[in-house]
């Protein structure tokens, strides 16, 4: 998996994120608020194991610096 504060930043500014309990329907709960640093990729419904289209276009910039 690709380094975490590369994951964070990503889905932190990603206009597509929505988080895999959202929409489950759990809404805020312990499993969402336990995670203090933010969103990450994979914890996005868009995420499919690394292959978002998105996080391929941003991480491959981010690796590039």
């Amino acid at each position: 998996m690709a380094h975490l504060s590369i994951t964070r930043r990503i889905a932190g500014s990603c206009p597509k994120y929505e988080a895999i309990q959202e929409a489950n329907g759990f809404g805020i709960s312990l499993a969402s608020s336990s995670r203090p640093h933010g969103p990450r990729c994979d914890q996005c419904v868009h995420w499919y194991g690394g292959s978002c289209e998105i996080f391929l276009a941003k991480g491959n910039k981010h690796n590039s610096i």
